[in-house]
């Protein structure tokens, strides 16, 4: 089944959809043996970090586009007024409402007016307090305090700690839809005004203004493809969408599913045909990602299924790729390659979908050329080995016997087949056919064996 796109969706989203950079190319996780030929490998967090300022930086110019054509007076995309970091308690604002410190409020008082989409106060409201503590001595902690509004639409929570350990989140529990305002901090000498806007709540996706960016990163490693996926979902309406049975399907061989913590009041639940989406997803961006792996065999070529969720405006493909490697994904553009700030070789295949070109249900893609671990490689290792424990033989029985020629030729003719078969792995590092792992530990072992052949001192 195919997933219409809403032509007000793509009016609205196109510009800042199309200029997001790849946010997979730097989320790696150790060395890429098969893939990379190369020996040095980059750092998982340093890449991340490098692939998400480099895609803020070229979303910028798209996103003002974007924010061109969304109605008068609807909130950023973003989700936070300019200067309002996460965090801050001195200002913040979003299209869920406001938070501000004032000497109005006694210190370690938070006091929350709820209102609704008219600003009319709403009375009865249930209002969360979660309060998060750090401490490397106990360990991390969590709590929660609730309150409902009175008649003027107001709830307080006081003897508040302002400890610098301690965080606060303020959410609204509105129709099975929890959601709130960034975490922030108390200080010793102002109390918190907060005024959070109780949206409408809507299920169906078809009635919300929501759309997804999809995108998908392949690592082959020695044995497991390692895949990193990343959505990001733009709700450009003034009402909160609620995941109702939003499934997204995985290979059945996959493996080691791991939802990756966000912080964001919309989450991926791992599920028994793949992942879930729970929670609540209000108005603004938000980035959810999760990885799994799947087996690899020895084979120069894979194919893949991997699920997309409803209304993706923008997919892309990537992996990481050596010299031979090869990549088509049916129904996008051609694979074009791309290198990460680190250098890392990489394909990366695109596609935009809209009433015209909509979206499949699932990415069918193939990776071909992948290097393989040849059987001669295998018969390196084991020969090497077996040569290595020759060689220890003969430095003992040299020790023994007078007479030298015997072992002397076969010590000769040992030093010379481990010499070849390290020339042989120098040509195939240099032609990709191996990656640096597997180089690394089969030249360890043939030098190992060289070193036990060496004569040693009387």
């Amino acid at each position: 089944m195919k997933h219409a796109f809403p032509r007000q969706i793509h009016a609205a989203l196109v510009g800042a959809c199309l200029g997001t950079s790849l946010l997979l190319l730097g989320i790696l996780s150790g060395p890429t043996a098969l893939a990379d030929s190369a020996s040095q490998q980059p750092n998982e967090a340093d890449l991340a970090e490098s692939a998400l300022n480099q895609a803020d930086q070229s979303n910028d110019d798209d996103n003002d586009d974007a924010a061109e054509q969304l109605p008068p007076g609807h909130p950023s995309v973003d989700g936070q007024s300019e200067g309002a970091g996460p965090g801050s308690a001195a200002s913040q604002q979003s299209p869920l409402g406001s938070l501000s410190q004032t000497a109005a409020v006694a210190p370690g008082t938070v006091e929350v007016h709820v209102v609704d989409n008219a600003n009319q106060p709403v009375a009865g409201a249930s209002v969360v307090l979660q309060i998060h503590r750090e401490s490397v001595a106990e360990g991390n902690t969590e709590r929660q305090q609730t309150a409902v509004t009175d008649g003027s639409g107001m709830a307080r929570f006081g003897q508040l700690s302002s400890d610098s350990a301690v965080s606060y989140r303020l959410l609204l529990d509105s129709n099975a839809a929890h959601y709130g305002l960034p975490p922030f901090q108390l200080t010793a000498q102002r109390g918190v005004v907060v005024t959070l806007r109780r949206l409408d709540t809507v299920r169906d996706i078809g009635k919300a203004l929501v759309a997804f960016e999809s995108m998908v990163f392949v690592e082959p490693r020695d044995s497991v493809f390692q895949f990193e996926v990343l959505y990001r979902v733009y709700n450009v309406g003034q009402s909160v969408w609620v995941p109702d049975e939003v499934q997204v399907n995985l290979p059945s061989d996959r493996q080691a599913v791991t939802a990756q913590a966000s912080g964001e009041d919309v989450q991926v639940q791992v599920s028994p045909l793949g992942v879930r989406l729970e929670g609540a997803v209000t108005p603004g961006q938000h980035q959810l990602s999760f990885t799994f792996q799947i087996p690899r065999h020895n084979t120069s070529t894979a194919s893949f299924e991997v699920g997309l969720p409803p209304h993706v405006m923008q997919a892309r493909v990537g992996v990481a790729s050596s010299r031979t490697t090869e990549l088509s994904v049916d129904g996008f553009q051609e694979a074009r390659p791309s290198a990460s700030q680190s250098g890392q070789r990489l394909l990366v295949a695109v596609q935009t979908f809209d009433q015209r070109t909509r979206p499949p249900a699932e990415l069918r893609f193939e990776i071909r050329g992948l290097p393989t671990l040849g059987s001669g490689r295998v018969v390196a290792a084991v020969v090497a080995s077996s040569l290595a424990l020759l060689g220890l033989l003969f430095a003992l029985y040299r020790h023994r016997r007078s007479n030298q020629d015997a072992p002397k030729v076969l010590q000769d003719h040992a030093r010379t087949r481990l010499l070849n078969e390290l020339a042989d792995l120098e040509r195939a590092k240099v032609t990709g056919s191996v990656g640096p792992r597997t180089y690394q530990d089969t030249r360890t072992t043939l030098v190992e064996a060289l070193v036990r052949l060496e004569p040693v001192a009387e």
